[in-house]
Formats: structure tokens, sequence, C-alpha cells
């Protein structure tokens, strides 16, 4: 029976358990494991709404010094309703160096590391080179691709905030 001090200690205790429930919520646990057939449900499941996906690797200098910039753009972007994913192909035996990166940048949004060879899945998902950013609307089609293969990334950086922009002022976010 609950009565007011075993009342209060329930609340008390359900306060802490939601407490440490939303902590472990926000604890980055690592990209999840998807083949590309699982990447293009992934993409379908973000039909109806405007995406960003940055496709990198560990082992790409340029790659990793990006991520913090992408915060910066995430926080800007995050109130007109775009939804970011970060895709990487690296190798899923180096699983706990891409998880070190994802901790230590702490970006937000969904996180995936696509299985397969490096050259085929550059292939299947489209692009140049690693780092890359693809911009879908919310009808699931690509609008945009970047790439940059150079070690500078602020061109590259410019060119997202320029295409997120005009992509903004065109009313389609």
């Amino acid at each position: 029976m609950l009565n007011g001090d075993n009342l209060r200690r329930f609340t008390s205790i359900s306060l802490v358990i939601i407490l440490i429930g939303s902590a472990c919520l926000s604890i980055h646990t690592g990209p999840q494991k998807i083949t590309i057939a699982d990447w293009g449900q992934v993409l379908t499941s973000y039909h109806g709404s405007f995406l960003v996906v940055y496709v990198w690797t560990g082992w790409c200098r340029s790659c990793v010094e990006a991520l913090p910039h992408l915060k910066e753009i995430q926080r800007h972007y995050q109130s007109e309703g775009l939804y970011f994913v970060s895709l990487s192909l690296d190798d899923e035996n180096d699983i706990e160096a891409i998880n070190q990166t994802l901790r230590e940048t702490r970006i937000d949004g969904e996180y995936y590391l696509l299985r397969g060879d490096f050259s085929e899945l550059i292939d299947k998902i489209d692009i140049r080179s690693v780092p890359s950013i693809l911009i879908y609307n919310r009808d699931g089609r690509r609008l945009v691709t970047l790439s940059d293969d150079r070690l500078e990334n602020k061109f590259f950086l410019e060119n997202l905030e320029s295409s997120l922009g005009a992509i903004a002022r065109d009313g389609e976010i």
C-alpha cells in the first residue's frame, strides 16, 4: 500500500530510474552493422523526412577531422527538421576504433557500419570517395552528392552549408 512515506520513496526511485534510463540512452553504443540491402531499408525509413548522410572511414584523416564541424552544422539545422546519419565504410574488425572516434566527436543521429568490400560499397552507394555527403529530400530522392578527396575539408564543409542553405531557402526543408 502506498502511504505518504512509501509514495515519496516510490516517486524518488521512479525518478532515479527515469534519469538513469535517459542517461543510458545518450551513451553512444556504436554503429549498427548493416548490409547494402539493409541500407536501402534505412533510406526508405526516412521517406517523408529530409536526410543528410555522412559517408566516412576512420582511416581517412580528413573524414575524421570533418566530424566536429558536422556537429556544428547539425546544431544549426536541427530546428529545420533535418535528420543526420553517419555511414562508416570501415572494416568491421576496426569497430573499437570507430566507436572511439564517435565517442570523441559525439555527433548526433544514427550510426551505421556498412559491411562489405570498400571499393564495391563506394560503387553501390554511388560516390567517388570518402568523405562524401549525400542529401536526400522527403521523397527519398538524392538531391546533392558532395565528395572531397583532398586533405583540406574547408571547401567541402562550406559546400555542405551552402547546399543546405540553398535547399532551405527554396523551401525544400
